[in-house]
Order: C-alpha cells, then structure tokens, then sequence
C-alpha cells in the first residue's frame, strides 16, 4: 500500500499490486500442497489381510491383501517358515519368513491380533490349520487424509472470496472517507464511512511478532472496525493516517 496524495484536506491511499498481491498468490500455492498431501494419506492407508492356512502336513501358505484407494493387491507366500521381530521398542517391525526372505508387514504394535508366537506356532503346530489377521484400520489415517483435502479446499474458495484493500480515501471536503475492495475474482465492495465517526487507529499485532508487517483496521465509535489490511510499510500509513484524523498514535 502507498501514499499517492497526502494534503490537508485530502489523503489517498493506493494499493501496489491490486488483489494478486504476494501473499495472495502464496495462499493460492498452499492449497495444492495440502490438498497433495491429503491425497498421499489417503494413497498410503490400505487396510491388510493376512490369510495363512496348512495345505499340507510340513508346509503352509499365506496370502497377504492390501487393499485401498488404488485397489487391492495380493502377495502369495507359498512356504511360510514362521516369523521374528525386528528393531527395539514400539518400533519393533514384524516380518514373516518365507522361502523366498523375510517379508516385513509393518510395525508389531499394528498388528494387535497377532504376534510372532501365533505365526510359529501354525508352522509347528500340525494341529493348527487355519490363521486370519488383520492390521489395525487406518481410521487415523484417513481422517488425517480427508481433513488435509478439506482445509485444502477451503483456502482455495476463501483465496478467491476475500477482498482486499485496493484504494482508500479520506476527505475532509465531503467528511467522507471511502474504501474500494477487491477479490480474485473482481468481485468489488465500497465502503464508506463519516470521518467524525472514526474513533482512532487501530494495529492489529495477531499476525507476526516482529514490527514488519501490521493489520491496520479504524475504530469506528460505534464499537465495529473497517479492516483495511496488513501493510510492510506500516509507521508510514499509520502516521498519515493519525496526522490526517488528528488522532494521537497509540
């Protein structure tokens, strides 16, 4: 925002690159980002089967199903040997010992229906025919997904719908002061105010700690406030501003 005229009678504020400013264009490129990461989660959460049954007196298979957003995907273990855990801690991966390697499933603690003992004991035991597990549902995950793509979505329709600041008038001749607004979109909205009904000046500090880039908004007396937007040259137009309403800085 700057200054283009500055008298006693007349202060014009305009704006220097319209609604496409920086921090526009910067909201506009965060939504594809969570919008992608939201996608990626949901990509990665599948829900997985393990089916292993006796076919024979020494041997047993296993089919392991994963299924999600891309489908559903079958790995056939055709001599299972047993099972062992990996790693220390909560971290411990769970892998299966087939006649081809090791084949790791995920993490122990996903898998709450089923431990290494359950597996060795199918491969040891002739008595025992039949196992079924599943890993614990990606409740978390798709949650996490779907929240991602609609925060995505309502910073892209919000990046669209909201005006800013475009040009500001203050005028003692007409005791008016008027301020045109502008969206994405060329969406337009005036607003216009009687300067004696501007109580004082307002610098909105929610948005950064450090002193570079200030919400200024007028108080009106009437206890609501016009929001005029976040400026870098912020001592520039809150001086003019409080010289022009002989309003005392605070």
């Amino acid at each position: 925002m700057e200054i283009v005229e500055h008298t006693s009678n007349i202060l014009r504020l305009k704006a220097k690159r319209g609604p496409w400013s920086g921090t526009m264009v910067l909201t506009l490129l965060v939504s594809p980002i969570l919008f992608l990461v939201g996608l990626i989660v949901l990509l990665l959460s599948e829900k997985v089967t393990l089916n292993c049954e006796r076919v024979e007196p020494t041997r047993t298979t296993c089919e392991l199903t994963s299924s999600g957003l891309l489908g559903q995907n079958v790995r056939s273990i055709e001599e299972l040997k047993g099972a062992k855990l990996r790693g220390s801690g909560s971290s411990k991966s769970l892998l299966l010992l087939a006649d081809t390697g090791a084949i790791y499933i995920g993490k122990s603690r996903e898998w709450s229906n089923i431990n290494v003992n359950k597996v060795n004991d199918l491969v040891n035991n002739r008595g025992q025919a039949y196992l079924k597990a599943e890993k614990d549902y990606p409740f978390g995950g798709y949650l996490f997904g779907v929240l991602f793509m609609l925060l995505s979505a309502y910073v892209f329709i919000a990046s669209f719908l909201v005006k800013v600041l475009i040009s500001g008038t203050f005028d003692k001749t007409s005791g008016q002061a008027s301020f045109k607004f502008k969206s994405i979109l060329f969406q337009t909205k005036f607003i216009e105010e009687n300067l004696d009904n501007i109580q004082k000046v307002e610098i909105d500090r929610r948005f950064r700690k450090e002193e570079q880039n200030f919400g200024i908004q007028l108080r009106l007396k009437s206890g609501k406030s016009i929001y005029l937007g976040a400026f870098q040259n912020r001592y520039e137009i809150e001086t003019a501003i409080n010289e022009f309403l002989g309003v005392n800085e605070q």
